[in-house]
């Protein structure tokens, strides 16, 4: 549940909390919005399948508006990330234009993976996670969870990968302590995969880093302290 809680919060922070219902009906955007804020407040009631329902057919329409896009596609989660992408291919020898898109297209992906993680589908939910991360190849979110979906496939080379470049990316768009909370559910992520293999020096030591930008976080201490009482390496 604490999972839920904590990414419905992240996204629901990017995303506006009042929506009209006659400006849903007149604006595209506004009607997005109004959907994924009902399929988020279907994933934190616990219904999932509900939740794909209402965001099938937005990603329908995704792929009905896109699915032959010619240009690079791109989805502007923040402003700094909009900009980033919009300037990222401007030297390629394609000569192919940019587009970023509503960052609500993403939003759908990464709504549709989670629901399918919580109906027990982390095979299915990789797709739609990696979907996201190829339009928003900066935003750390999305990486997060492909690497939890890994996680429970305990695909751990390719987890403790995905959660790592999610703190690659983190600087690219959040600093403060946006940056920090970032770093922490990554380092965290990369560090559990490492406990499953036995690679007690490498996630002890993304741990304490955790702690440098969460001091204090108990999950974190419970970890190291799991570590500390398994390893029999002397390392």
């Amino acid at each position: 549940m604490k999972r839920v809680i904590v990414a419905l919060a992240l996204l629901l922070a990017a995303m506006p909390l009042a929506i009209s219902t006659a400006a849903a009906q007149s604006d595209p955007h506004e009607q997005m919005q109004r959907i994924l804020q009902e399929a988020l407040g279907q994933l934190r009631a616990g219904q999932p399948a509900k939740a794909v329902e209402l965001v099938d057919p937005v990603l329908a329409r995704f792929d009905a508006d896109y699915g032959d896009e010619k240009r690079h596609l791109y989805c502007g989660e923040t402003q700094q990330l909009a900009i980033i992408y919009a300037a990222m291919n401007a030297q390629d020898d394609d000569h192919r234009d940019t587009l970023v898109l509503d960052s609500g297209w993403c939003s759908a992906l990464w709504v549709k993976g989670f629901a399918l993680i919580d109906l027990g589908r982390p095979q299915e939910a990789l797709s739609y996670f990696q979907r996201a991360v190829d339009l928003s190849p900066y935003y750390p979110q999305y990486l997060i969870e492909l690497g939890y979906s890994y996680k429970e496939l305990k695909q751990w080379d390719q987890s403790a990968a995905a959660y790592r470049r999610a703190a690659a990316v983190a600087p690219m768009g959040f600093e403060g302590d946006q940056l920090n909370a970032w770093y922490r559910r990554a380092w965290y992520g990369e560090a559990f995969a490492y406990i499953e293999q036995g690679r007690w020096a490498e996630a002890e030591a993304l741990l304490r880093k955790c702690l440098e930008v969460a001091p204090g976080d108990q999950k974190v201490l419970s970890e190291l302290q799991y570590i500390a009482d398994n390893r029999d390496d002397g390392k």
